[in-house]
C-alpha cells in the first residue's frame, strides 16, 4: 500500500509540474467559418486527407469548413507537423486542405511562476483551408 501511495503522489507531482509550462507542445487550431459549428461532430470520418499547397490546381468542388493551423514545438519536423495537421483535419470532417502554406513563427517556452527567462525559438507552422469535397 505504501508503494501505491508513493507512485500516486509521484504521478500527481509530475502532472502538476507538466501543466505549469507553456510552449513545450504543438499548438493546433481549427476556426470554423460557421460559428454555430464550433464543436463539429463527424458522421463520417474521412479515411485520408489530401493536401494541396498554395498555387496547386484544385480540380474538385468543395465546401469550406474552416481555417486549420498547427505550430510545432522547438524540435518538430515537417513530417510530424503534417501528420498532426491531417489528424486535426479528420477530427473536423475535412478530407482536404487547400492553399496550404508552410512558415515559421516565433514562440516562447518556459514555466509559470519561475524566475528563469523564457526560451525563444522559431517553430514550423502549417496553415490552410479545411474543406469537404463535394461528390
Amino acid at each position: 500500500m505504501n508503494t501505491f501511495f508513493r507512485l500516486s503522489l509521484l504521478s500527481i507531482t509530475v502532472l502538476s509540474l507538466n501543466s505549469c509550462g507553456y510552449g513545450y507542445s504543438t499548438s493546433e487550431r481549427f476556426t470554423p467559418f460557421d460559428p454555430s459549428q464550433k464543436d463539429i461532430k463527424c458522421n463520417y470520418v474521412p479515411e485520408k486527407v489530401d493536401l494541396f499547397f498554395e498555387g496547386e490546381k484544385i480540380d474538385f468542388e468543395y465546401e469550406k469548413l474552416g481555417v486549420i493551423e498547427v505550430q510545432g514545438q522547438q524540435y518538430a519536423n515537417d513530417a510530424e507537423m503534417l501528420e498532426k495537421l491531417k489528424k486535426l483535419a479528420k477530427e473536423k470532417c475535412c478530407d482536404a486542405i487547400i492553399n496550404l502554406k508552410r512558415g515559421y513563427i516565433d514562440r516562447e517556452r518556459g514555466l509559470f511562476f519561475s524566475s528563469e527567462p523564457n526560451e525563444k525559438y522559431s517553430a514550423i507552422t502549417y496553415f490552410g483551408l479545411g474543406v469537404k469535397k463535394r461528390s
